[in-house]
């Protein structure tokens, strides 16, 4: 938000300064916050690329551990390193070892390993190297 001083002559004193305020250029839409000068009146679409909070990380290493309980032990899938807040190498070691055991993987699992791999922007070699394990 910003403000303009005008000045306007008073009658034999001198000038008479006044802040304007001027509005913002933004209008809350929705819950979408866009210019009001966007082309044709498109609304901005909300960012989605926005990086997760290290909470968010930890909660979905700790799922991907949970749903690897059954095939592979804490120990392997590199949960004390996820506690410590080491995510990247606890997601490395997670790949490595469901790689060396040939651990078998559901669509979805490797869809949730791929996504937190571009968020901790871990090597995409570790991510490709447990693509031939995915199950149909």
């Amino acid at each position: 938000m910003g403000a303009i001083l005008a000045a306007q002559p008073e009658a034999g004193m001198g000038y008479q300064i006044a802040a304007v305020s001027l509005a913002d250029d933004r209008h809350e839409l929705g819950g979408i916050n866009r210019p009001s000068d966007t082309p044709r009146g498109r609304l901005e679409r909300p960012r989605t690329d926005e990086k997760p909070t290290n909470k968010e990380i930890e909660q979905r290493l700790l799922s991907l551990d949970e749903s690897f309980a059954d095939r592979l032990s804490a120990f392997l899938a590199g949960v004390e390193y996820v506690q410590a807040g080491e995510y990247l190498l606890a997601l490395e070691i997670l790949c490595d070892n469901l790689h060396e055991y040939n651990v078998p993987l559901s669509a979805a699992e490797f869809g949730k390993i791929a996504r937190l791999a571009r968020v901790c922007q871990m090597k995409q070699g570790r991510v490709d190297m447990l693509r031939s394990q995915v199950t149909r």
